[in-house]
């Protein structure tokens, strides 16, 4: 189908949309500051202010423990491989994968191979009929119980049970299949209402709230962007009520609440002054803590002309801010529970979000950016990013469970499974045009 983007252009969006949202991932679009420095008359600061601000104890580095370091071999190479889902037992893995001819084709959405991969035995297999990568809209996959998954096609319906010759052809219904929420929307806890960052043109933006079933529109939300390309991740619900806007370019980050208004993020919770010119050079992420009503907000520079030289970090259970022992904000964990940031060195560190003043650890120090990254879902592993193999490490205390060397392939952590089992890594070569997949067992 023609469309007015190049796919040569997509390469690393679809790469970070596969991360961070459409998968359900925990993994971090939209999380990394940008470098560049932007214009502004006066970087950004501290109003006076009764909040304190105490600087973190830092623990001496982790002496990296000895754990399993083995070679990691790739279950598939194409011209780009794009994984997917795991089924709810977290044995099978779905992936794509594209030819030279689709990765180069321009103004396409090309469909793809559609694979399925089971780690437990190493079977690989393909459907009885294909199914087109969901760049947005409806999920062709949705998982079923019993190894079974139901797949979608322009025409039909198939479930089948995997790599086996079971399969039924659904004719005359489509049933019910999930949908893809592309890495510029978000769902509130309860799953009733999604908020959706849209750019109007270059310098306007919006975030529209609609209903999730009925899909009616309950408000909007004007606002300009930081990033005049209109890269806008999405917002983050802190309640069923609320969520966050990451960054703005006037009035740095906005907590809005759908009942009570919208919150200037920097001059109310941090008591950071924001000019009009100044608002680019701010970021935030956020999160909730599982399972309760308190969350965190992480406020960071995105330019180096502000003056906030550490990430500071807010929580809602006490109005405390602290500054945290590194400039570059990285992601919250899923649970809300642990945090990660780096420095321009790319030193990694980590730490429990609870209680102020926790102990950042240094995780690990490397040559390559570290993000993406991908947390698992129960949020006590994180895979990071790197040009020497699959690095693995627990939560909260940074500590290295396991080293995989993938050879030539630099890593993007990708997917984790249901029962965080199981890693998929996307390994691409920095001088070459070919890409693989690789799934690890992690003890």
């Amino acid at each position: 189908m023609s469309q007015s983007t190049k796919w040569s252009s997509q390469k690393y969006a679809l790469r970070m949309a596969l991360l961070a949202g459409i998968l359900g991932l925990s993994a971090t679009f939209g999380c990394v500051p940008s470098d560049s420095p932007r214009a502004s008359s006066a970087p950004a600061t501290p109003a006076s202010s009764t909040t304190a601000t105490p600087q973190l104890p830092i623990a001496s580095p982790l002496a990296t423990p000895e754990s399993p370091s083995s070679s990691a071999q790739p279950i598939m190479t194409a011209a780009r491989v794009l994984p997917h889902t795991w089924s709810p037992d977290s044995a099978l893995l779905a992936y794509w994968t594209f030819t030279p001819d689709e990765v180069n084709a321009d103004f396409t959405y090309p469909p793809g191979t559609l694979h399925f991969y089971n780690a437990r035995t190493g079977e690989q297999c393909r459907p009885p009929m294909n199914a087109g990568y969901p760049y947005f809209g409806r999920d062709p996959v949705k998982w079923l119980p019993n190894g079974r998954v139901r797949i979608h096609a322009s025409d039909r319906d198939v479930e089948w049970t995997v790599c086996t010759n079971q399969f039924t052809a659904i004719t005359g219904q489509k049933g019910e299949q999930g949908s893809v929420i592309g890495p510029n929307a978000s769902l509130s806890p309860n799953g009733r209402r999604l908020a959706t960052n849209s750019s109007v043109d270059s310098s306007q933006a919006r975030t529209i709230v609609t209903d999730a079933q009925s899909g009616q529109t309950e408000r909007v939300i004007e606002w300009r962007p930081s990033d005049g390309k209109g890269n806008l991740p999405a917002p983050t619900w802190l309640s069923d009520d609320a969520f966050l806007i990451h960054s703005t370019l006037d009035q740095g980050p906005l907590l809005v609440s759908l009942s009570k208004g919208i919150t200037r993020v920097a001059p109310a919770l941090f008591g950071v002054v924001v000019t009009p010119s100044q608002g680019a050079l701010l970021a935030a992420q956020a999160a909730t803590l599982k399972g309760t009503t308190t969350y965190h907000i992480a406020l960071y520079s995105q330019g180096s002309e502000s003056s906030l030289s550490k990430v500071l970090l807010y929580h809602s259970e006490n109005d405390q801010v602290e500054a945290l022992p590194f400039a570059r904000f990285g992601a919250f964990s899923p649970d809300g529970r642990t945090l990660i940031g780096y420095d321009d060195g790319y030193r990694v560190w980590m730490r429990a979000v609870d209680p102020v003043s926790s102990t950042a650890r240094l995780m690990a120090t490397q040559r390559a950016h570290p993000f993406p990254t991908a947390w698992s879902h129960d949020g006590s592993k994180l895979a990071i990013s790197s040009s020497t193999g699959i690095q693995v490490y627990s939560a909260p205390d940074g500590s290295l469970i396991g080293r995989w060397d993938t050879g030539d392939y630099a890593i993007y952590p990708s997917s984790w499974s249901p029962n965080s089992e199981f890693l998929a890594a996307q390994g691409y070569i920095p001088s070459g045009s070919e890409e693989a997949l690789f799934v690890v067992e992690v003890h």
